[in-house]
């Protein structure tokens, strides 16, 4: 059984190459995760030790696994010694890498750039006693699994399969043709972490026991920038390339700047902004009709969630029913973070008239963050004057917070008023004013709880200039955006009337 990645892109990078494509055979050699799965005799965890052993270890590619093999029918010296079986590629016969064998069941992995560590018989007697493993990785021999216990395993699995997945499409923003260059730029690995930020989240707090139970979450990437050739502006050869007409001088500013830029440009093209919306459409059908394929028997409530420029994209989409009936599901939240959604409106003179194709819009921005703004005051200028909606921090309170911040001398420094305060006469609004029921009327045909505009609140001493920084890309790894994803998606109720939206809100 051939086992390829479904929802995103292959890398073919030989770097990658146990991320990619794999064959799975019984018997073959599968990546120890948790290396203490061997107590089998704990009869309390016995479902829970198989479960691990099938999930949670990934196969050796194949060819690795023969030559292997096939190395070992010729020569049983690599089981005693310290000796490297040297492993090719099968397409180039290049070394992509050596193998140690710490037993007749167990091996590491050394890639090609550590064997200058590792290549030598020191070094390697302290990798067969578990003593310096940096940078490897472990192989298990995987064994035949008793009839019995995977007939357990496969009830254990019924009995705790989900009757319902929220699933949630994420789109990115700006700058991911970047992601060729720049590792931590990578999309994908982005919403990896920020699918096991989900995790660790759901693990440590027990508030979500009294929502939804019976149902998971899944977050999956949603990649466009890659799909798109920008670099020729149209397919009249007439013209020249964005190539073409770079001088020669800050190659690297000006290649940075085309990466990022060039983005925003065009999108604000309409024959461009047509290409990416296509772009994104197809991708979303194409990721729900695979993973409805595999999940045909469980509910599924789609999510979007939108970065920057990409929370843009999604507005675009569930705001013209045209965009909107292309899609093959119905959208129940939509997620835009970090988002310049009412700026785009604001320069276009649009306030916002037309409900969106979703249940419940959530807009949702780090008060530091320059790219992200507020949308309410799009609906009813007079909503600028009402504080955007906190998140609930996962953190402990700091008590002393509050009286550190008046202190005079404290105050403009913590806040970082010192450096910013309207230095270019910028007039902020005052937040002193109160929701109306006119409001939330208004609200209810974006959202249903009656809200909008949620804000990420700045820790005590952050400040200002350096939390903008850093704000605008680090949403996916911020906790307490992540619980307030949860507990929406997770909630029992999906939907208020406008008289309960009033009611949660306490307007009369």
């Amino acid at each position: 059984m051939i086992m390829k990645p479904i929802y995103w892109g292959e890398n073919n990078s030989k770097l990658n190459i146990f991320d990619d494509i794999y064959e799975i055979r019984r018997g073959d050699w599968l990546e120890s995760v948790n290396t203490t799965h061997e107590n089998d005799n704990e009869k309390n965890n016995k479902k829970k030790l198989v479960a691990e052993r099938i999930s949670d270890e990934f196969p050796i590619p194949v060819f690795i696994s023969e030559q292997i093999e096939d190395i070992l029918d010729k020569d049983q010296s690599y089981l005693t010694k310290e000796r490297l079986l040297t492993i090719r590629d099968e397409e180039d016969n290049k070394i992509i890498g050596k193998i140690f064998m710490q037993n007749q069941d167990t091996i590491f992995f050394i890639p090609k750039d550590q064997l200058s560590i590792y290549d030598n018989i020191l070094t390697l007697k302290l990798v067969k006693e578990n003593i310096l493993t940096v940078g490897l990785k472990k192989y298990i021999r995987q064994k035949p699994i008793e009839f019995e216990a995977l007939k357990e395993l496969t009830n254990f699995e019924q009995l705790q399969a989900p009757k319902k997945i929220h699933l949630s499409f994420c789109v990115h923003g700006i700058g991911q043709t970047l992601g060729s260059k720049y590792e931590y730029v990578n999309f994908p690995k982005t919403i990896s972490i920020f699918r096991d930020n989900i995790k660790k989240t759901t693990a440590i707090n027990k508030i979500y026991s009294n929502m939804e139970s019976n149902s998971k979450i899944q977050v999956l990437p949603i990649t466009w920038r890659d799909k798109l050739d920008f670099n020729h502006p149209s397919s009249d050869q007439d013209l020249p390339s964005f190539r073409d007409i770079c001088p020669s001088g800050a190659m690297i500013i000006r290649s940075l700047i085309g990466d990022i830029g060039l983005d925003i440009l065009l999108y604000d093209n309409n024959y461009y902004k047509e290409k990416i919306i296509e772009s994104v459409i197809n991708e979303l059908n194409s990721k729900f009709d695979k993973f409805k394929q595999l999940h045909n028997d469980i509910e599924l409530e789609i999510s979007l969630i939108g970065h920057s420029l990409g929370s843009l994209i999604l507005f675009d989409i569930l705001n013209n029913k045209q965009y909107y009936e292309k899609l093959n599901f119905r959208v129940i939240n939509f997620f835009g973070i970090g988002s310049p959604v009412s700026i785009f409106k604001l320069i276009q003179r649009d306030k916002l008239k037309d409900e969106l194709y979703c249940d419940n819009y959530y807009n949702v921005f780090h008060e530091c963050d320059p790219i992200g703004y507020r949308m309410e005051p799009l609906l009813d200028r007079s909503l600028s004057t009402v504080n955007p909606v906190p998140l609930e921090t996962l953190s402990s309170p700091d008590l002393i917070i509050d009286k550190v911040k008046n202190l005079n001398v404290l105050s403009e420094y913590i806040s970082g008023l010192d450096i910013m305060k309207n230095k270019n006469g910028l007039d902020v609004a005052k937040l002193d004013g109160k929701l109306s029921p006119e409001h939330v009327k208004k609200i209810h045909n974006f959202n249903t709880f009656g809200r909008i505009d949620y804000v990420i609140k700045s820790k005590l001493l952050d400040l200002d200039m350096i939390n903008a920084l850093k704000s605008h890309v680090c949403y996916f790894e911020e906790f307490d955006l992540i619980n307030f994803i949860i507990k929406k998606l997770l909630a029992k109720k999906q939907k208020l009337s406008i008289d309960e939206a009033l009611k949660l809100n306490k307007v009369n």
